[in-house]
């Protein structure tokens, strides 16, 4: 049932209806939006949020993440993209996030001392993008093998094996990665082998583990599901 809308009459005299509980007049807020400034951009809840936050130059606005900015009332996901590109024209940008960088497992290193000169190169090569990409994620020696996670889902891992060192995404099915062409038969994992550093594509690489932290199944509740395999994001 369409709620029924309300005549209203703000502290200027204007006439104007709502079917909410809103009192601000839009015949005000009109009046009252700037011609210039990057507030001159956006609607009025955008504008307001700006302004109660204090934010109202773009240098002030640098001060805060994303996250921060969404956090406020009357601001959401499509806002974003003009903020960036106001900041930018600028030569600003949004507050960097600071992560949590996690440290190397000493289990990892044991792990890398053990390997042949070869495979441990291949290893290091690893570890080190995978550090630089995924910072905050914990990492460990799981059944086995170097393994990060992020929120307790497993999402890559390097093992010796036979055919060489198996560098896998438990997610890898998901990337549409022709160079990940190990699939897993029951899960969504897939994988590549190294047999030297030089086998080691750093764009494919860093490609691969950029979309390990958008496109992740959910390994962590898999015993609780049953065997079940869900898709987080």
């Amino acid at each position: 049932m369409k709620k029924k809308r309300s005549r209203k009459t703000c502290k200027k005299g204007h006439i104007f209806y709502k079917s909410s509980d809103c009192d601000t007049c839009p015949i005000c807020e009109k009046e009252n939006k700037p011609t210039t400034g990057f507030l001159s951009f956006f609607s009025s809840p955008v504008r307001n949020a700006m302004l109660a936050k204090g934010i109202d130059t773009l240098e002030k606005l640098s001060n805060f993440t994303e996250k921060e900015i969404l956090s406020l009332h009357g601001i959401g996901k499509t806002s974003l993209p003009i903020f960036r590109t106001l900041l930018a024209d600028a030569g600003l940008n949004f507050k960097e996030a600071k992560k949590v960088i996690s440290k190397i497992n000493e289990e990892i290193s044991t792990y890398h001392a053990l390997l042949t000169v070869e495979d441990k190169a291949i290893a290091e090569m690893l570890l080190e993008e995978i550090m630089q990409s995924l910072p905050e994620a914990e990492n460990k020696v799981w059944h086995g093998h170097p393994v990060w996670f992020l929120d307790g889902n497993p999402i890559v891992g390097y093992s010796k094996q036979k055919a060489g060192m198996r560098l896998m995404f438990w997610s890898g099915g998901g990337f549409e990665e022709p160079g990940l062409s190990v699939r897993g038969k029951k899960f969504k994992d897939a994988s590549v082998f190294y047999l030297k550093t030089s086998d080691i594509k750093k764009r494919d690489l860093k490609r691969w583990l950029k979309k390990s932290r958008d496109i992740q199944w959910d390994y962590k509740n898999l015993v609780k599901r049953k065997g079940k395999l869900e898709r987080l994001k």
